[in-house]
């Protein structure tokens, strides 16, 4: 007597791949999502590690210009000029550049300015492709990241972080900038945070 082997059914092949897409689109748009995050944070821990290895550097040689008030485009740019050095450079933007050439100024601005027409900033791409661009503005002298360059999302907290200056007192100045300190968290939507949650110290951890 012939055993008759069972076998799926087309309609039961047809449920299952629909079981599966439906889980599949479910799952992968958050997956994705947290996979970004941890590239990011990845990045903004290697960048701060480097800024502030640098930062400290230019303090214990010396070569930090120290600032006459809160806002020093002066101090900015001697500084900038120190702090590039430390960096293998495939591109650098000056005031006599455009910054686009460094940072996209079509994405998201930071509290809702256009950084790369301020007569202070300056800007380089480093050979990893990290994007940092230099500002005096709102009080301290502030360092900005894009830890991929031209690469999405190009939204703060999330690939692009800002890091302040500051002195021995924790004050934006004026006196020697001896510090790099990222900014708190923001959670809910402002100026400096259009798509919340914005992590800066967090992910640092």
């Amino acid at each position: 007597m012939l055993k008759t082997k069972k076998a799926f059914t087309l309609a039961e092949v047809l449920i299952t791949l629909l079981i599966i897409g439906i889980v599949s689109a479910m799952i992968i748009p958050p997956l994705k999502s947290v996979i970004g995050d941890l590239q990011y944070k990845s990045s903004y821990r290697q960048a701060f590690a480097e800024a502030t290895q640098v930062w400290q550097r230019m303090n214990t040689e010396d070569l930090i210009k120290a600032t006459a008030g809160e806002y020093d485009p002066n101090a900015l740019t001697a500084n900038f000029a120190q702090f590039v050095k430390f960096f293998s450079v495939q591109a650098t933007c000056s005031t006599l550049d455009s910054a686009a050439n460094c940072w996209d100024i079509n994405a998201e601005k930071w509290a809702n300015l256009d950084m790369s027409t301020a007569a202070s900033t300056r800007g380089f791409i480093d050979n990893s492709g990290k994007a940092w661009l230099f500002a005096a503005c709102y009080g301290p002298i502030q360092i900005f990241i894009d830890v991929n360059g031209f690469k999405g999302p190009n939204k703060y907290g999330k690939d692009r972080f800002v890091l302040k200056a500051l002195t021995s007192d924790d004050k934006a100045g004026p006196g020697y900038p001896i510090k790099l300190v990222p900014l708190e968290d923001v959670k809910t939507s402002n100026s400096l945070c259009h798509y919340p949650p914005c992590y800066y110290k967090t992910w640092l951890k």
